[in-house]
């Protein structure tokens, strides 16, 4: 959601390879057919760490939902790294970091 009233700022002095913390945003949700009918995102990460080589820092990083089913599990190989960023995570490649599921 956007507003034209300032939320927070955040001011940092860049340094090329400065580790930051990203928060993890998931695109397409609205679209998402397990999502329409009461399923929900199960987040088991909240920010993602990501080197910044480049000064125009972007606000996330982000997750394509599409047509995911639901118990279908996210990992950190299926972030949208945005150029300029490498991510920093000591984790798995294969790592979850969120999950649909369904109210039953």
């Amino acid at each position: 959601d956007t507003t034209d009233y300032v939320i927070s700022a955040n001011f940092l002095r860049f340094a090329r390879g400065r580790i930051l913390k990203f928060p993890l945003r998931f695109i397409g949700t609205d679209d998402n057919v397990v999502l329409k009918r009461n399923g929900y995102i199960h987040r088991v990460l909240d920010f993602i760490a990501c080197a910044c080589e480049t000064p125009d820092v972007p606000d996330a990083v982000y997750i394509a939902v599409g047509d995911a089913e639901a118990d279908h599990v996210f990992r950190l190989s299926d972030i949208i790294i945005p150029p300029g960023l490498t991510m920093a995570m000591k984790r798995p490649a294969d790592s979850t970091i969120a999950v649909i599921k369904t109210v039953d």
